[in-house]
């Protein structure tokens, strides 16, 4: 998609169960990312050590069986919760404005089932019964990592340890965060704000290189220049090959006219 939208280069943030599916699309993507992947709350796969042993268990049950049970206990809930915020959250989905967005994107999912998003990833998590193909441990791309203390769907200690066994997972707990981490505006900005970093970070590296490469160029038509001024006929000796190295060097490095001037008129006092 990226590709026919004729994007080069993006950055992923990925909440709940999307942090397995943008880890498994690290090795076709790796050159096209800016900056490290970004997570919130993420839901690994249910048979980890660090996932709730809830899960193993329910993971050990007929499919059909686990999905009569989270519609039943979907269907019993109001089908424009929110689930469990914190109370930063809940003054985000107070405000009349958010909470008119909130319901024009859940609307899709009121039918009669009513899941809302955290029950999706649930369903989605307890379903595929086959493995993603890696290991988070074994995908070598720095991850950066929101979730919340207040987590009931995904406990933070799962995130913790992740950090422990993946080679560059680091994790920023939220004090008072549940699973609904898109709903803080304080951890969205903060997500942001290291996006922003990661973007200017490249554009300032590619300029440098932009820059770096121009100065070469300049250098070499110097020195092809002076080479020509010494021995229009092509033949250099080793000498002046020193006087040319010398007016180069001293170019790059800034140094004064009056050194730049010494340097080439030493060819002159030669017989």
């Amino acid at each position: 998609m990226t590709s026919k939208l004729g994007i080069e280069r993006f950055t992923i943030l990925a909440h709940s169960a999307g942090a397995n599916y943008a880890l498994g699309s690290i090795p076709r993507l790796t050159s096209k990312l800016v900056g490290p992947l970004r997570f919130l709350s993420p839901f690994p796969p249910t048979h980890l050590p660090c996932m709730p042993t809830s899960y193993a268990i329910t993971r050990s049950l007929p499919t059909g069986l686990v999905s009569v049970a989270h519609s039943i206990s979907a269907s019993l809930s109001s089908p424009v919760s929110f689930g469990h915020l914190s109370p930063r959250e809940a003054l985000t989905v107070q405000d009349p404005f958010s909470r008119a967005i909130l319901r024009h994107v859940g609307k899709d999912n009121r039918g009669p089932l009513g899941y809302d998003a955290c029950e999706l990833d649930r369903m989605l998590t307890m379903e595929i019964a086959r493995p993603m193909g890696f290991q988070y441990w074994e995908v070598d791309y720095p991850v950066r990592c929101w979730h919340g203390v207040e987590d009931e769907i995904v406990p933070v200690g799962t995130a913790l340890w992740l950090q422990t066994r993946c080679r560059d997972f680091r994790v920023a707990v939220v004090p008072e965060g549940s699973h609904n981490l898109t709903l803080d505006l304080d951890v969205i900005r903060a997500v942001f704000e290291d996006c922003a970093k990661g973007f200017a970070i490249e554009v300032a590296e590619r300029a440098a290189a932009v820059a770096d490469h121009a100065v070469r160029v300049s250098l070499e038509k110097d020195a092809a220049a002076a080479a020509a001024v010494l021995d229009p006929a092509g033949g250099v000796s080793g000498e002046k090959d020193a006087v040319v190295a010398t007016v180069i060097t001293d170019a790059a490095v800034g140094s004064s006219g009056e050194e730049g001037a010494v340097a080439a008129a030493a060819p002159a006092a030669e017989p």
